[in-house]
């Protein structure tokens, strides 16, 4: 009988054990996948940000040439400052690759 009842004890230590260990697991697998959102999300608040000053202009027809320019002028300031570069797209023609060169007119 004692032998009955320490087989027990050890068997429910080791169910325990068990128990856990697998939530130790499914934490830390929940944690890290919540780490990795929250470490996106300042990266789509700063995208926002960045289309929320381009959205005003979108799909409109009567821009003026001072639109243009104040468009023109974020781009370069936001090249200047970013690794990944914004062009802007006139009819599907790059209108920011070769702007270097250009001076714009009024």
């Amino acid at each position: 009988m004692e032998n009955a009842v320490k087989a027990l004890l050890i068997a429910g230590g080791v169910f325990l054990s068990l128990i856990i260990i697998s939530a130790g697991v499914i934490l830390y697998t929940n944690l890290d996948k919540n780490t990795e959102y929250y470490s996106k999300e300042p990266e789509i608040v700063n995208l926002n940000t960045i289309n929320a000053r381009f959205e005003k202009y979108r799909g409109r027809t009567d821009l003026t040439s001072q639109d243009i320019i104040t468009i023109y002028s974020f781009i370069e300031e936001f090249n200047k400052k970013n690794t990944k570069p914004i062009s802007i797209y006139v009819k599907n023609r790059n209108i920011t690759r070769n702007a270097k060169h250009r001076k714009l007119k009024n």
